[in-house]
């Protein structure tokens, strides 16, 4: 528990941990327009989903894992069904852009800001990868957490926020607090369950640390 605690406090503090940290030159805390127009939303009575996108490299480190978005069709195609399946639940989507969109290509970054655009004219809130607010501070003000198999959707339980992974990962079906929606239909039917906004066991994804931090050696 010790070792595992370890690493997802590191992580949180900026340390990449044998790859780049993403978060390091974030703002500590969420920009006034942003944490005020969640605080709204949140004060009308509706659950805040924060949909934090995957980078190409993430999946490319994981050889074995080939097109992950394959029953999407692709990412942005994930994206506009969560937010189709947020908007007939009532549910408010943030889609956080991954900041390793800053130094893709202009062709990735267009297409980046095109599905960005959409979600806008959906009435969702859209942070780009250039706006430096704290990814860490939005899983503390959600209500749960989607990812495409980002770490971040085990640092999400580690802080105590449901987390739903939509797509084969190193860790999908791993740990019980973190729930594997492969499809539109599964993850409407988790999502429309009051249970799956219970907070999870922040020490039930400990092991994932532990093993991070020791690279897959005996501890």
């Amino acid at each position: 528990n010790i070792l595992g605690s370890e690493f997802f406090k590191r992580k949180r503090d900026g340390d990449g941990i044998s790859w780049i940290s993403f978060t390091s030159k974030q703002l500590p805390k969420l920009s006034c327009d942003v944490e005020s127009k969640i605080l709204e939303i949140k004060e009308n009575g509706k659950k805040v989903i924060v949909y934090f996108t995957s980078s190409d490299d993430e999946n490319e480190m994981l050889d074995s894992l080939e097109a992950p978005f394959l029953l999407w069709k692709n990412q942005f195609e994930a994206i506009k069904e969560i937010e189709n399946i947020c908007n007939q639940l009532g549910l408010f989507l943030i889609v956080r852009s991954h900041p390793h969109i800053k130094v893709k290509s202009k062709a990735d970054q267009n297409r980046w800001e095109v599905i960005g655009d959409y979600l806008e004219q959906k009435g969702c809130l859209w942070i780009n990868a250039w706006q430096p607010d704290s990814s860490y501070e939005l899983i503390d003000i959600a209500d749960l957490i989607i990812t495409g198999g980002s770490t971040i959707g085990v640092e999400a339980v580690a802080m105590a926020r449901p987390s739903i992974v939509i797509c084969p990962c190193h860790y999908d079906g791993l740990f019980d607090s973190i729930k594997y929606c492969p499809d539109k239909d599964s993850l409407f039917r988790v999502l429309a369950k009051k249970s799956i906004f219970e907070l999870p066991d922040p020490t039930s994804v400990n092991l994932f640390g532990a093993w991070s931090l020791s690279f897959g050696i005996s501890f």
